[in-house]
């Protein structure tokens, strides 16, 4: 399907299928009409902020080893940080996962669908709650993708690479998106790490301003803990060699991401569909 023809199906779709807490307007503008993707994603971390709630059904797929798994899960997130996770298809399928913010010692309230199970309270990361995970619940959800994306940005700036790279329009979900890729230069820039005394992956990771997850990966490891001192690590620049997202034109915000690791392959794909924003989730639905 040709870009042209892709912007005269967006200026058609724009107004039609639309998230709910988004604002109307009496002539929403065509794909074509934005000022591409630079101007995109400075606004993108804007319209996040305008964001205190949201309900959406995610669609992910992750990278373990040679396998990507999937999950289909219903999310309602409410800042700062209250999160309800439902997992409708796929590993967990029936268990919901609830992290009250500020409450239950920030746990995680879990609750399993088969009568002969039993709820827990579990470490957010904890080995049980991070199976088959490549994040916390705690970094579940919008954010944490906007997050990733403005400090990849701000990190190619400092190191002055040029990452971005404006792929045109695109209909997604019925609606209208802009498609951007982030590229790092080949090799993807890494610096080397030598594991200390009582290091994990993740107080590497927070150190380095990293992703936990991400350093496994790179590293090919096993887990983020048993590490040994003296150890030898690489520490990637960015958390993705390529990173490709679809921003919504009219919410500003991603609905799509795709990561790719060193070797090109898939490394996390993340679809929100249905987005619903600003609804005024009660505490109920944390509880």
């Amino acid at each position: 399907m040709s870009k042209v023809f892709q912007a005269v199906l967006c200026l058609a779709a724009t107004g039609a299928g639309g998230v709910a807490g988004a604002p109307s307007a009496p002539h929403p503008p065509g794909c074509a009409a934005d000022d591409g993707a630079r101007g995109l994603l400075v606004r993108m971390v804007a319209a996040y902020e305008g964001v205190q709630d949201y309900t959406a059904r995610l669609v992910k797929d992750e990278r373990f080893g040679d396998d990507v798994l999937s999950q289909t899960l219903d999310i309602k997130f409410r800042k700062p940080r209250s999160i309800y996770v439902g997992v409708t298809d796929g590993f967990g399928k029936g268990r919901t996962a609830i992290f009250p913010s500020g409450e239950n010692d920030d746990r995680v309230k879990v609750k399993k669908a088969v009568l002969w199970a039993f709820d827990a309270s579990l470490d957010p990361r904890g080995s049980r709650m991070m199976e088959r995970q490549h994040h916390p619940i705690t970094d579940a959800g919008l954010g944490y993708a906007v997050a990733v994306v403005d400090r990849t940005i701000k990190q190619a700036e400092r190191r002055g690479d040029e990452l971005v790279h404006d792929n045109g329009v695109e209909l997604l979900d019925r609606r209208c998106t802009r498609r951007i890729v982030l590229s790092c230069p080949t090799p993807c820039p890494s610096k080397p790490y030598t594991v200390k005394e009582n290091d994990t992956l993740w107080t590497i990771a927070a150190a380095a301003g990293q992703d936990m997850y991400v350093l496994l990966h790179w590293n090919r490891l096993r887990g983020p803990t048993g590490l040994k001192a003296q150890q030898q690590l690489e520490i990637p620049a960015y958390y993705a060699p390529r990173t490709e997202l679809w921003i919504d034109t009219e919410l500003e915000l991603p609905i799509k991401l795709e990561m790719f690791d060193r070797d090109g392959q898939l490394y996390e794909r993340y679809r929100y569909q249905d987005l619903r924003l600003n609804l005024g989730i009660p505490d109920s639905d944390f509880r």
